[in-house]
């Protein structure tokens, strides 16, 4: 099931803020997201991101996979099955309990730069 609420309350809107803002309080690099051509022609084609992203918490390698028709679309996917993965592995809490605390504490939303 890919509704919002069964997954934290992540989504592909917030989930490169989420990713970036926990990477940066944990002083980890923020993962690799590799972008290929699937193939297809022009109109039907499909991009697909991947990565492998080593949690020091549970000290093991997780890994992402995202497909899009743009490589915009895959980078988000594939950023939100990291997300969401985190949040089922107890790693991160619900999304709007993460929201509401940078609130509180004032700090600035950032982007997820990918190589």
């Amino acid at each position: 099931m890919l509704d919002a609420a069964s997954h934290g309350g992540y989504t592909a809107n917030n989930c490169r803020q989420f990713l970036n803002e926990w990477c940066q309080r944990n002083n980890l690099t923020l993962p690799n997201i590799e972008v290929a051509w699937e193939g297809g022609d022009q109109h039907s084609g499909s991009f697909v991101a991947t990565t492998e992203f080593f949690v020091p918490h549970l000290q093991r390698n997780i890994q992402g996979r995202g497909e899009g028709s743009s490589k915009r679309m895959a980078r988000f996917t594939c950023s939100l099955t990291l997300v969401r993965q985190l949040f089922h592995m107890g790693v991160l809490p619900e999304a709007n309990k993460v929201a509401a605390e940078a609130n509180r504490q004032g700090s600035a939303a950032c982007e997820v730069c990918y190589h």
